[in-house]
């Protein structure tokens, strides 16, 4: 049986501390390592190069620096640059465990899947499994990364074929970032969340979603993606994911009302 080959596809900015980790976690899965820099300014490029010379597997280094940054136009551009059967989007702070070394290109040759999701395994939450359904997809599937405002933060990927699990758990390794070492990082995102998104509905209807919209989050993260199994730690991160989503939609009630784009859409 002919095995698929795989390309990893990177969208990275200012990531020197994880570059020379993050290419070592690819041996035995990269076919080939397509590199989309948005701008990096701290030897990032420099660490590149220097690991690059050393890779079991081509790499290729496109710049993609933009004043307006948007991470599912930036991850469909390295997708369109892959030249493999699959196309899978690593960040650098991820590492692929055991499994995928051994299993995963049977798995694509066996099933065939269009698209791939995988379950991401939390440093200091381990218990919490959060499935992806945006990462891992065939080439030449009828599967693309929209460029809707509302994806520049959160990517999503927009396919039509039945997802397939591999089971697998891929390392979510954030180190002196993760949210629970520094809880003030909820800002950064919420920052970049909020200026990309219109307010269309107003401050009391924002309002209402928010509350909703955390306790939805507290619930699906503590019960249903098994926070709670963690202790304190699960209670903690549960906590900052509700508290995000609570405070994303009243800064977003905050802005002036787009009304023009209201009228747009009806």
């Amino acid at each position: 049986m002919k095995l698929p080959t795989v390309s990893i596809v990177l969208v990275c900015r200012n990531e020197c501390h994880n570059i020379e980790p993050y290419f070592k976690t690819l041996e035995g899965v990269a076919d080939e390592l397509i590199i989309v820099d948005t701008g990096s300014s701290d030897g990032t490029l420099e660490e590149i190069a220097r690991c690059t010379k050393t890779a079991s597997y081509p790499v290729h280094l496109y710049d993609y620096t933009r004043d307006f940054f948007h991470d599912n136009m930036a991850r469909q551009f390295g997708g369109e640059k892959a030249s493999c059967d699959y196309i899978f989007q690593v960040d650098t702070d991820e590492r692929l465990s055991d499994g995928y070394r051994t299993k995963l290109k049977q798995f694509l040759a066996e099933h065939k899947p269009e698209i791939v999701t995988i379950p991401r395994e939390d440093e200091l939450v381990p218990h919490l499994h959060d499935v992806m359904d945006y990462r891992f997809y065939r080439k030449g599937a009828q599967a693309s990364y929209g460029n809707d405002l509302s994806f520049a933060v959160h990517p999503r990927l927009q396919y039509s074929a039945k997802p397939v699990l591999f089971n697998e758990p891929l390392y979510h390794m954030q180190g002196k970032n993760h949210w629970l070492r520094r809880p003030t990082r909820i800002f950064e995102q919420l920052s970049r969340e909020v200026d990309r998104t219109e307010n269309t509905r107003g401050f009391f209807r924002e309002f209402i979603r928010g509350i909703a919209g955390a306790f939805y989050k507290f619930r699906k993260v503590y019960f249903r993606l098994g926070a709670r199994k963690d202790g304190r730690a699960g209670l903690k991160f549960a906590f900052l994911k509700a508290f995000y989503t609570f405070l994303l939609h009243i800064f977003i009630g905050l802005k002036p009302r787009n009304v023009k784009y209201v009228e747009s859409n009806h």
